[in-house]
C-alpha cells in the first residue's frame, strides 16, 4: 500500500517511514517467492511473451501485421513475470516499480537481414533513462539472434486459451 502511495506522489504517515525500507525488502522477496517455480512464471508472463514470439514469428514470415506494436498495462508483478520468462540477466535490485515499462523490441538488420531482439527497461517512467538489458545465453550483447531467443524462451509459452483453463476462469476477456 505504501508503495502504491509513494508511486502515485502521495505522502505516507509519520509513523511508517521508518518501517520503509524493511517493507522494501519484504517486497524484494514477496517478489521473487511469487515467481520462484516455472510454472508460476510461465503463468505470470507467458501469454504475453506467446503473443509476442506468435506476432514476430509472422513479421519474419512476411506476413502483413496490423497491430507491429504492442502495449500492455500491467501490474508490476506482470513486468517482473515477462522479464523472467524472457530469461532477462538482471540483478537482485530490480523489482519493476509502478510506472515502470519492459520492451522486447524486434529488429532486422539492414546487411544481413538477421532477426534480433533487444531488452529495454524503464525503472520510473519520466524518471529515469532506459537501459538495455541482456537475455541469458546473450550475454555479450544487448541483441539476441530471435531464433535463440526463441528457443531459450520457449518452455514459458503459454497460449491465452490455455491460461484460462489452467487458471479455471469461465469468461475470456
Amino acid at each position: 500500500m505504501f508503495r502504491s502511495q509513494i508511486a502515485l506522489g502521495l505522502g505516507v504517515p509519520q509513523w511508517a517511514k521508518p518501517l520503509l525500507p524493511r517493507l522494501s525488502e519484504a517486497s524484494r522477496l514477496a517478489y521473487r517467492l511469487y515467481y520462484k517455480t516455472d510454472e508460476m512464471k510461465r503463468i505470470g508472463g507467458g501469454v504475453m511473451l506467446n503473443d509476442f514470439i506468435s506476432t514476430a514469428n509472422e513479421i519474419i514470415a512476411g506476413k502483413t501485421v496490423t497491430k507491429r506494436f504492442r502495449l500492455f498495462s500491467a501490474h508490476d508483478f506482470n513486468i517482473g513475470a515477462l522479464m523472467d520468462v524472457t530469461k532477462v540477466v538482471k540483478s537482485e535490485q530490480i523489482v519493476p516499480e509502478y510506472g515502470s515499462l519492459f520492451a522486447i523490441e524486434l529488429y532486422k538488420s539492414k546487411s544481413n537481414g538477421e532477426f534480433t531482439v533487444l531488452p529495454v527497461y524503464l525503472p520510473k517512467a519520466g524518471e529515469s533513462d532506459a537501459q538495455y538489458l541482456h537475455f541469458t545465453g546473450c550475454e555479450n550483447n544487448n541483441y539476441c539472434n530471435y531464433k535463440h531467443f526463441a528457443d531459450l524462451t520457449k518452455e514459458y509459452l503459454l497460449p491465452e486459451k490455455e491460461f484460462y483453463k489452467i487458471c479455471n476462469i469461465k469468461t475470456e476477456l
